[in-house]
């Protein structure tokens, strides 16, 4: 029998600080000694070219994403924290499939599309890059806001890292 895996997925689209917010998770629950591990759930899909079955890499995603659980449970993580936006809502069983006894937590976070822009503006270098993450980002909203698969939203406008981390530990039971 398999134990449960508890699994935070920090969902919302891209400038809203889903990895930011992650790695502060990953910092107060180290400063507790809670065994874990996290991953920014972009890098685990990026490869080009990109299948044309697979066109934001959700499969290929979720393949690394099992192996690589296996690995983080090998050297003693308890729990999982992972910053990737949940868009289609079906997408969470697979994850539920990858990583057997997953105890799955889906936080949107969410911030207003002007300081989103701004956010992706200071963090990418190419002007092409940035604007199409904008775009996306404004595609992504209204589809996140509706796909019902978030547990809880949380506000990452005007608050530190840390502030929000604490936020949605509290919200999935992790810290009192």
């Amino acid at each position: 029998m398999t134990s449960s895996i508890p699994v935070v997925i920090l969902s919302g689209i891209p400038g809203v600080g889903k990895t930011t917010t992650a790695e502060a998770i990953s910092d107060i629950l180290r400063s507790r000694s809670v065994a874990h591990a996290w991953l920014d759930g972009a890098q685990f899909g990026l490869a080009f070219p990109r299948s044309p079955s697979d066109p934001r890499a959700e499969r290929l995603f979720v393949e690394n994403l099992s192996g690589v659980w296996a690995n983080y449970a090998e050297v003693g993580a308890e729990r999982l924290i992972i910053a990737r936006v949940v868009e289609p809502a079906e997408g969470v069983d697979a994850y539920r499939d990858a990583i057997p006894g997953a105890d799955v937590t889906i936080v949107d976070l969410r911030a207003p599309t002007k300081t989103v822009h701004e956010r992706i503006a200071r963090r990418e270098y190419n002007s092409e890059w940035v604007d199409k993450l904008q775009e996306r980002s404004d595609e992504l909203r209204a589809i996140l806001e509706t796909n019902g698969v978030a547990h809880f939203v949380v506000s990452t406008q005007g608050a530190t890292p840390e502030d929000v981390a604490k936020t949605v530990l509290k919200l999935v039971g992790w810290i009192g």
